[in-house]
């Protein structure tokens, strides 16, 4: 998705945070404002959330460790811990790809601050793709120093790269500071110390209004840029276009993105899931009724040949007895002489065929055969009016005729052959 939610945090406060939505350059969709994070989450919808930490307790170094990944979490704060004052093991160390000779750079933040406004985000049912540190809003600019004020809070980058943050201490103070500093390490006597970009919101522009005037006066090239949208309007050009330090490293790792990208298609994957799993009970119970269907047909299948035939077959031995009657339809057999139709036509002719035999007990079949929708029957009835109304019976439905055509009188029985086609031939 090309656009993105910033998100601007406080550690440490938790009045309404500022949220401006960007596209994929960092041009803003509309303008930075403060809201509830309840109100973020309802915002960014399926679009991810970043967040730019504003804190001065932020620590920025390098280093240089021939290690990566899990590795390089648990060397960096034993290798830089002479640089900081504190109990490294409160700290939490991010670090920046390493540059060619394998220098990287390094965020450190307390592990209290960053978990503090993970929580709230948290609470907030909103899960960042990043968390990244204001101190990256400045971009390293070649010959000039850098400051970002907002509010109280001062955010300095020298000409070599290096940052630090400081609150409740005048710019003024500050940039004289930084330029003895550069002054005092500088071989050649053009520094570039008098370059400087400075960077103010309105709350910070108006505050020391004296401050940039002198700054203006004493520094040859001094440029002051107000920040009309605001500092994380500002932030968000910078971020949307580099490679900051993502404080999401480590034990703070992201491994949750993924769900939190998905989250807004949690619903239709559950109506998906219940339609799939209402498909599956369907089926199901299509299955059963068919399986029951099946019994029942074999059942049937069973007694009619039985009824026939005048023998009780197996449901095997009946459709055994079908099978030779009506073929393979990749060739057919001996009996159906390779013509086939489909089983239903002949099922109900072999219905109608057995309660017209089973009307009188005397009457047998002796065989028959099953050929192109015709059933031919031999036959063995006690008399020739029993043959009659044996062939009369099958023809009352209407679907079928039957047609007598041989007979033999035997001493005490009549041999026939009947022919049992549909009504309509």
């Amino acid at each position: 998705m090309s656009e993105r939610v910033f998100v601007g945090m406080t550690p440490g406060d938790d009045t309404p945070v500022s949220c401006i939505v960007v596209d994929a350059a960092g041009a803003p969709r509309s303008r930075a404002s403060d809201m509830p994070l309840q109100d973020i989450a309802a915002l960014a919808g399926e679009r991810p959330v970043e967040v730019v930490l504003h804190s001065m307790s932020v620590v920025r170094t390098q280093c240089m460790l021939p290690v990566s990944g899990s590795k390089l979490a648990q060397a960096m704060p034993y290798a830089l811990e002479e640089q900081f004052a504190e109990d490294v093991d409160t700290l939490h160390f991010a670090a920046s790809g390493a540059d060619d000779d394998g220098t990287r750079l390094v965020a450190a933040i307390a592990r209290s601050e960053l978990e503090a406004c993970l929580q709230r985000l948290s609470d907030a049912d909103i899960v960042p793709r990043a968390v990244y540190s204001s101190h990256d809003a400045l971009t390293p600019l070649t010959g000039f120093s850098q400051l970002l004020a907002v509010d109280d809070s001062i955010i300095v980058q020298g000409n070599d790269g290096t940052l630090a943050g400081f609150q409740g201490v005048s710019p003024l103070s500050i940039m004289e500071a930084w330029r003895a500093s550069a002054d005092a390490t500088e071989d050649d006597e053009e520094s570039g110390s008098d370059n400087v970009r400075i960077y103010a919101d309105p709350s910070a522009h108006a505050a020391h209004s004296d401050d940039w005037a002198r700054i203006t006066q004493d520094f040859a090239n001094a440029d002051i840029r107000l920040l009309d949208d605001g500092w994380l309007a500002f932030a968000a050009r910078a971020l949307v276009n580099r490679d900051a330090i993502n404080f999401l490293q480590g034990n703070y790792a992201a491994s949750s993105n993924t769900l939190a990208v998905f989250k807004p298609w949690y619903l239709a994957a559950g109506l998906l899931g219940a339609a799939l799993l209402l498909g599956l009970v369907t089926r199901f119970i299509d299955y059963r009724d068919l399986a029951n269907q099946s019994a029942q047909l074999d059942q049937d299948i069973a007694n009619y040949v039985g009824r026939v035939t005048g023998s009780k077959p197996t449901l095997s031995a009946a459709e055994q007895q079908l099978r030779a009657l009506l073929g393979s339809r990749r060739g057919g057999s001996a009996t159906s002489g390779g013509n086939t139709t489909s089983s239903r036509p002949f099922l109900e002719t072999l219905r109608v065929v057995a309660e017209a035999v089973d009307a009188d007990d005397s009457n047998t079949v002796d065989a028959f055969n099953y050929r192109n929708d015709v059933l031919d029957i031999r036959l063995t009835t006690s008399n020739a009016a029993a043959l009659e109304a044996l062939t009369k019976s099958i023809g009352e439905a209407g679907q079928l005729r039957a047609q007598i055509q041989r007979t033999e009188q035997l001493d005490d029985s009549v041999k026939s052959f009947v022919q049992v086609r549909p009504a309509a031939e």
